[in-house]
């Protein structure tokens, strides 16, 4: 299978069922085999019907387990612009004080997949490349690569299996070369991340580069503060997407949720969409000239502020 990195999508190509893992059937073929079983079985019922693009990506819509909206496109780029500075921040820090760097990805979600945003409607579909490909990107032509440990990890098997496609498409099309180690790890990222940390990287190293951190169910308080807990995270920035709803109108503490984490600056990115979610950026660094440079302000700005606000407060509580 390729991916759709340089050539248009194409719509009008038919879609395809998973049977087992690496076997597709025509949809229509899966079909009528569905039909034929429910006049042989009636009232029998049937498994989820799982459907794949004519690149073998598969077919998100809305209610699917795959955190998606007509935003999450926007999303994944932001990313790209930040994996590449970060990368190139990285890289040189590494170099100048004989460190490695790392990449821990710890919802890491299928890789790709195809958001089908008007169900039914498969012109409406949007190619996404989540956070784990878009990092090889940034990371595909710099010269750290070899220097640099990545973890993906992802409490759902199928998710697993699905990015480990995505990263055999991604290498088979590309011919880029991975990093020095690369782990897809299926299982609970409140013992698994930790874990990875600490099998890479001794207590005493103090590595570069970003935890990401990007759940549909908001900030996850016992993973910051396990990882927050590592000494080996010291120089590694963290990297959240914050849905502001949950701040909002569930009134969970953001601050209370960031302080484990154990960075001293927080950096904001721009506020995405009605539903006002963004990007933030934990980190030690006192001065970060390559954030300002795609809009990304401190926390404790006139500008940090006003998104603080926006996220975390209604438009009742501000006009108030």
């Amino acid at each position: 299978m390729s991916v759709p990195f340089a050539a248009p999508y194409n719509f009008d190509a038919p879609d395809s069922v998973m049977l087992a893992p690496g076997l597709f059937v025509p949809l229509d073929e899966a079909l009528r085999r569905r039909a034929d079983d429910r006049k042989r079985k009636p009232g029998a019922k049937q498994s989820h019907l799982d459907l794949y693009d004519y690149l073998g990506w598969p077919i998100v819509r809305t209610g699917d387990l795959v955190g998606c909206s007509d935003g999450t496109d926007s999303k994944c780029e932001q990313a790209l612009w930040l994996f590449r500075r970060q990368v190139s921040i990285c890289g040189r820090m590494a170099a100048k004080y004989g460190q490695r760097c790392m990449l821990l990805d710890t919802n890491c979600g299928p890789g790709g997949f195809v958001w089908e945003a008007e169900f039914g409607n498969r012109y409406s579909r949007i190619p996404i490349r989540g956070t784990p490909l878009q990092f090889l990107r940034a990371l595909a032509k710099d010269p750290s690569l070899p220097n640099w440990d990545v973890g993906f990890i992802d409490i759902q098997k199928r998710h697993c299996d699905e990015l480990n496609q995505r990263l055999s498409d991604w290498q088979h099309s590309t011919r880029a070369p991975l990093p020095r180690t690369l782990d897809v790890i299926d299982g609970d990222n409140e013992i698994f991340a930790p874990d990875w940390v600490q099998q890479h990287f001794s207590g005493g190293e103090r590595p570069f580069g970003f935890v990401v951190h990007d759940a549909n169910a908001g900030i996850d308080p016992v993973l910051v503060h396990r990882l927050g807990q590592l000494p080996q995270l010291e120089r590694v920035d963290f990297l959240l997407y914050v849905p502001a709803a949950k701040f909002k109108w569930h009134k969970q503490d953001l601050v209370e949720l960031l302080e484990p984490c154990g960075k001293t600056v927080w950096l904001l990115g721009p506020v995405r969409g009605h539903w006002q979610h963004l990007w933030m950026v934990g980190t030690r660094w006192k001065s970060c000239p390559d954030y300002a440079r795609i809009n990304f302000v401190r926390w404790d700005s006139p500008a940090g502020e006003e998104r603080w606000s926006l996220i975390t407060r209604t438009r009742t509580e501000r006009a108030a």
